[in-house]
């Protein structure tokens, strides 16, 4: 506790059912002379990282994305950087600048129909149209569909938690490999120098904003802490992601099998990072109605016309 007050970490702190007044006696003069915790004053915005910072505010204008100047996300642009192609690289940036992609930040879908081969989009943002809409909502994908007429698959969110823990001092966890329980009934890896661990929890709810619950997260930390020999003790931060799964387990991908103008791009069920190349090389190649380069059985496994 004398850690965590020093560090700024706490508001309160106190007993719960149990504890004796010797215990509240002790936390009390443990943080007698420390500094009650100042919250800052915070302005809201929305941040984003990946090589750098980029704080959008709500007086801002819109900002263009770059999903496909991204390795992970673009086979193609992968492939331009690995061969040092950077002209290459450079046009796929721009490209992207002159189509006009953009993020608009707190707007809600109200609702979209398709009206003389275009897609009328509304929201508390304005009016947009566009002759392909793609569904990547995630957790909320079934909910998207519905708002713009096209029949729900009944893709299903689960929450799985996670928390960033400090490594012990003198252990250097950077090229450790991936450790999982048997069964995936937890999983530990390294991240930056100390180390996220998961209860690998898959519990049904419905898509919200979801938070890490301190009981499941305990359950992961006393888990992994069951294998080693050394403390993992203290939490750096914590959250939760929800994962979300087709009725088969597959990812959804392709045209909605009664509208051809509605993609799908969903049920990755965690496992984003893992087929992020491969899947958005075949979005794109559905879309721009090229040759698709996996086999026919995988192109039926992911198409939605298979429910």
């Amino acid at each position: 506790i004398k850690e965590f007050a020093n560090d700024g970490f706490l508001n309160i702190v106190g007993g719960c059912c149990g504890t004796t007044p010797e215990h509240i006696e002790l936390i009390r003069n443990t943080i007698a002379n420390i500094k009650p915790r100042k919250i800052k004053d915070s302005k809201e915005a929305m941040l984003l990282s990946g090589l750098e910072p980029i704080e959008i505010k709500s007086d801002g204008l819109f900002v263009n994305i770059g999903e496909r100047t991204n390795v992970t996300g673009s086979a193609i642009f992968r492939k331009l950087i690995e061969s040092s192609d950077y002209e290459g690289a450079i046009q796929v940036a721009r490209q992207q600048v002159e189509n006009g992609a953009q993020i608009r930040k707190k707007t809600k879908l109200i609702g979209a129909y398709l009206k003389n081969d275009k897609w009328r989009i509304k929201s508390s943002n304005g009016d947009l149209s566009a002759s392909i809409l793609i569904n990547a909502a995630g957790a909320w994908a079934d909910q998207v569909a519905e708002f713009c007429g096209v029949s729900k698959l009944n893709i299903i969110p689960y929450k799985r938690s996670i928390a960033r823990m400090q490594a012990p001092k003198g252990v250097d966890v950077q090229n450790w490999p991936m450790l999982d329980g048997v069964g995936e009934t937890w999983y530990a890896k390294p991240d930056a120098g100390n180390l996220i661990v998961s209860p690998a929890d898959k519990q049904m709810v419905s898509a919200h904003d979801a938070w890490a619950d301190d009981e499941t997260l305990a359950a992961g930390i006393q888990s992994f802490q069951g294998v080693v020999n050394f403390p993992i003790n203290r939490m750096l931060s914590n959250w939760a992601g929800l994962r979300s799964f087709a009725p088969d387990g597959n990812l959804v991908i392709g045209p909605d099998k009664n509208n051809s103008s509605f993609f799908w791009f969903a049920g990755q069920g965690g496992y984003g990072f893992q087929t992020a190349a491969a899947a958005s090389q075949l979005l794109s190649d559905l879309l721009l109605e090229k040759n698709v380069l996996v086999d026919s059985e995988i192109l039926e496994a992911v198409l939605p016309g298979r429910f």
